[in-house]
């Protein structure tokens, strides 16, 4: 596996930056298998261009022109990347974004990518792992409500003295905000990506906290999950098999 990167700049009113990174896979699956994947993952990148290049023909220098001067008319994307699992059989990766849109501050998001490689690419769902009988979305918000008051809690004991005290009680100052962060309805985007450890829940600002609280990211082993898991279900392509 190589790292790609991709970088443009444009100087407009606004001008945009890009620095893009994405794998690209040489070794395992198949070589269809990773041609497929490769492409999606370029393209992912591609797409991001394509609408930073709008800023070329929706120019406003009466808005941005005093600005630029502050270095303020410069829309900005990072975008980083890290595999959780890679084996012949599956795939799961989470992309980290910053974008700067000319606002009081950049903003950080997640994208999720889980694709099964054989016999052919298929990119799966959160539903697809647990049991049809069980509210696994329940359950999910349970334990991930819970992982999220523990790492805050953990966070609170290597901080400052100002910053302990703000993550020791952040979920208890707005417990709504967590709730309702953590409820996964249907169709409301789940950004995961699984590993040998478990499932890994991506949450970004504001998203289950204040911005200031910055993004959070819990995993869920497979064995709290083990009741709403499906029986022989794609779970198992993530469970290193000296552990079966």
């Amino acid at each position: 596996m190589f790292t790609r990167v991709i970088e443009e700049r444009w100087d407009g009113v606004p001008g945009y930056s890009a620095r893009l990174s994405y794998p690209e896979l040489h070794d395992g699956a198949t070589t269809q298998a990773r041609d497929e994947i490769n492409q999606i993952l370029r393209a992912r990148c591609l797409s991001i261009f394509h609408e930073l290049r709008s800023n070329r023909t929706d120019q406003d220098p009466s808005f941005w022109e005093d600005r630029k001067q502050y270095g303020l008319a410069t829309y900005e994307t990072i975008k980083d990347y890290k595999i959780t699992f890679l084996s012949d059989a599956a795939m799961s990766i989470v992309h980290t974004f910053y974008v700067y849109t000319g606002g009081a501050h950049g903003n950080y998001y997640f994208a999720t990518d889980n694709f099964v490689l054989q016999p052919a690419v298929i990119r799966f769902s959160l539903d697809t792992f647990f049991r049809r009988d069980r509210d696994y979305r329940e359950v999910l918000g349970l334990q991930s409500r819970e992982a999220l008051r523990r790492r805050a809690w953990e966070w609170s004991l290597s901080k400052e003295t100002s910053a302990s005290e703000f993550y020791a009680t952040i979920f208890d100052r707005d417990e709504e905000w967590l709730i309702s962060g953590t409820s996964f309805k249907e169709n409301e985007k789940v950004y995961f990506t699984f590993s040998e450890n478990g499932l890994t829940l991506y949450f970004p600002p504001y998203q289950v906290a204040c911005f200031a609280a910055g993004s959070w990211e819990v995993t869920l082993p497979y064995y709290d999950l083990r009741e709403i898991l499906r029986p022989n279900g794609m779970h198992q392509l993530f469970i290193p098999t000296s552990a079966g």
